[in-house]
């Protein structure tokens, strides 16, 4: 399955939620705080607010009312920053990975055959350059702006809707 880790998912919702309390330098949130608000383990919570503040996402102060405040502003944090601090980079396909694209994979034996290593770092390109698109503001929107998915080549959108549209009338 292609999706997001847990570790991201929270990681967005504490991000969200700094950003929804307008939390700053003067009101920090504590990782207890989000925690018990948003019902995150704790422990994890904590080690992906470290990764976010080596990130740069966020800062952090100490003591009694010390916690976790956005670093940039919500609409300067994008879900692919987030995803490549807590995951690393996005790579769909290990020939996908920029190491791997300098020298034959090591994981993959049809490298040097393979009919769809080229598209599928495409395809790679494109879903990271989607994610930037998308900034957290985004996603604390409470009816999100339409997002598009760019198409490679002449006339993919007609091509998809007439891919669709056959679909819908066969299934009738």
């Amino acid at each position: 399955m292609f999706g997001f880790t847990r570790k991201t998912d929270y990681a967005l919702v504490a991000l969200g939620a700094m950003a929804k309390s307008n939390a700053c330098s003067h009101s920090p949130m504590s990782a207890r705080q989000i925690a018990k608000q948003y019902h995150l383990p704790q422990a994890t919570l904590m080690q992906l607010l470290k990764t976010l503040h080596r990130a740069g996402l966020v800062n952090s102060t100490r003591g009694a009312n010390g916690g976790y405040y956005l670093a940039v502003t919500p609409n300067k944090i994008t879900l692919s920053t987030v995803l490549e601090a807590i995951e690393g980079p996005l790579v769909v396909l290990p020939c996908c990975d920029d190491e791997a694209s300098a020298e034959p994979c090591v994981e993959c034996q049809l490298i040097d055959t393979c009919p769809i290593s080229d598209n599928m770092q495409r395809v790679n390109e494109m879903i990271a350059g989607f994610l930037h698109t998308i900034r957290l503001s985004d996603l604390l929107e409470p009816s999100p702006t339409t997002l598009s998915v760019p198409f490679i080549g002449k006339n993919r959108d007609a091509e998809a809707l007439s891919i669709a549209t056959k679909t819908e009338m066969s299934e009738k």
